[in-house]
């Protein structure tokens, strides 16, 4: 101390009648330092005159600090933990913050930036994008998910343009399907015919758990297909193009992340077309 990046201020404050201090100041956080005692320290030191060991005030006053101060605080109780909080200010931070949060609906707690990536992926899978979504939600005040979702649309946003600015630019299996759906019908006519023909006969199985998004992107490339006609077919003998869906409502189970049977059930109102076959399997083969 004093550490890189962190202004040394000590600032008195009072709680419950009792004057405390801050050690130092964060400016991009607007955001108090206290500094705890590091494990690797003298367990028995003493401030002159104190009845307590260092240690032990700390646990007090980062309790008092918890219950009843108003003021953005970081507390720095090792050496580890003021270092990510520098690596984090440079934009160097290579995990996340380090603990666990529970969604309202999930069965346990998972760590922070896992909670972020299922939130944002089911989000996603629904077809939407993840802060305009985030944006129509609501709320109760006290409702501690509030605050996840709010730090999640700031999160995805500025997890998408970081993985955009890399060289070459990367993008998630999400991004780029969404950018290919009903959505963004532009996009699909930059795409060539050679790259586009492949998609014109298409066979897709466990169709009763497919996502929103998928179907998107599905209706999306073969109304573009249909646009460009005979042209794209050049060459073959089937000169339109077919979607052969295989599934079984019954079978449906990935519905936790977005995906829903009713595609299948009601594939001929999902999936528009001069005709369509429906074909029962009622053989089992499989015991």
């Amino acid at each position: 101390w004093p550490i890189k990046g962190i202004e040394p201020m000590r600032q008195a404050v009072e709680i419950n009648g009792f004057p405390f201090s801050f050690h130092g100041y964060i400016a991009e956080l607007d955001a108090w330092v206290v500094l705890g005692l590091d494990a690797s320290e003298d367990q028995q030191l003493k401030r002159p005159g104190a009845k307590l060991p260092v240690w032990a005030e700390g646990v007090i006053k980062r309790t008092l600090f918890q219950a009843f101060c108003s003021k953005p605080l970081i507390w720095m109780d090792n050496y580890q933990s003021a270092s990510e909080v520098l690596q984090s200010l440079a934009g160097e931070a290579a995990a996340g913050p380090g603990f666990d949060y529970r969604v309202k609906g999930e069965l346990g707690a998972a760590p922070l930036l896992d909670c972020f990536v299922t939130a944002a992926s089911f989000i996603e899978n629904l077809g939407l994008d993840v802060p305009s979504a985030v944006s129509e939600m609501s709320f109760a005040s006290d409702d501690p998910d509030r605050f996840f979702f709010e730090a999640l649309s700031l999160f995805w946003k500025a997890f998408e343009t970081h993985l955009l600015a890399q060289s070459p630019p990367i993008m998630t299996y999400n991004r780029m399907f969404a950018l290919f759906g009903e959505t963004s019908p532009e996009n699909l006519k930059h795409v060539s015919d050679p790259m586009l023909r492949p998609l014109a006969h298409l066979m897709i199985d466990e169709f009763q758990d497919v996502s929103p998004q998928i179907v998107s992107w599905l209706r999306a490339s073969l109304r573009e297909i249909r646009r460009r006609g005979p042209a794209l077919h050049t060459g073959r003998i089937a000169q339109h193009s077919s979607l052969l869906c295989v599934g079984d409502d019954w079978q449906s189970i990935y519905g936790w992340r977005g995906s829903s049977p009713k595609y299948f059930m009601e594939f001929a109102k999902e999936f528009s077309s001069p005709a369509t076959t429906r074909v029962m399997l009622s053989d089992n083969f499989r015991s």
